[in-house]
C-alpha cells in the first residue's frame, strides 16, 4: 500500500531512535549462527501463538532450513545486545533471494519493527547486487503468510490460472 511505502521511512527512524542500542547484522550461508537463527523460528512461533494458530515450523522442518541456509542462504537481524528481537530467513540462488520467514517480538509491535527489519533485508539486498527479491513464499491453505508484506511493499498477487505439463518420451 501506498501508506506503508511512505512512512517505511519514519517507522525506521523512529525505531532506532528510540532503541539506539539495536544493531541490524546479514550474516550469510556458513557465518549463520545456529542460535540466531533459532531465536528467529522460536520467535515465528511465538508470533504464530499470540495470533491464534501455530506455527507451521516445526523442529524437522528448522533443522533441514538451517542446512540449507548455512549453503545457500542468510539471516538478517536486529539484536539488542545478545537478544535477537527480529530476524528474516532466507535463501539465495544466484543474484535472486526468497524470503522464508520473518519474525519479530511482540513487545515493538507499536514500533511496527516487522517492517524495519524487512526494510534493512531489502537495503541490504539492493547492496548486494540482488536482481530479484521474491517476497511470495506461502502458507497452508487460505492463510497465506507474508500477504501482507508483500501487499504493502508493492507486491500484487498473481495466480495460476493455467498448467502446462511437458511429457518427455525418455527416463531421466
Amino acid at each position: 500500500q501506498e501508506r506503508t511505502r511512505r512512512r517505511i521511512k519514519s517507522y525506521d527512524r523512529n525505531f532506532f531512535q528510540t532503541f539506539s542500542s539495536v544493531k541490524c547484522s546479514t550474516y550469510y550461508k556458513n557465518e549463520v549462527d545456529i542460535d540466531d537463527f533459532m531465536a528467529i523460528i522460536s520467535l515465528k512461533s511465538e508470533r504464530c501463538r499470540s495470533k491464534g494458530y501455530e506455527s507451521a515450523i516445526n523442529t524437522h522442518y528448522a533443522e533441514k532450513l538451517f542446512s540449507i541456509v548455512s549453503l545457500y542462504g542468510f539471516i538478517t537481524i536486529l539484536k539488542d545486545e545478545d537478544k535477537v528481537i527480529a530476524g528474516i530467513i532466507g535463501t539465495q540462488v544466484e543474484n535472486e533471494k526468497f524470503l522464508h520467514v520473518i519474525s519479530h517480538d511482540n513487545s515493538y509491535n507499536e514500533f511496527h519493527i516487522g517492517y524495519v527489519i524487512l526494510l534493512k533485508t531489502i537495503e541490504q539486498a539492493i547492496k548486494d547486487n540482488t536482481h530479484i527479491f521474491n517476497l511470495l513464499w506461502g502458507g497452508k491453505g487460505d492463510k497465506i503468510e507474508g500477504g501482507q508484506y508483500r501487499l504493502q511493499f508493492g507486491g500484487q498477487r498473481r495466480f495460476l490460472n493455467d498448467v502446462t505439463y511437458y511429457k518427455y518420451n525418455f527416463d531421466y
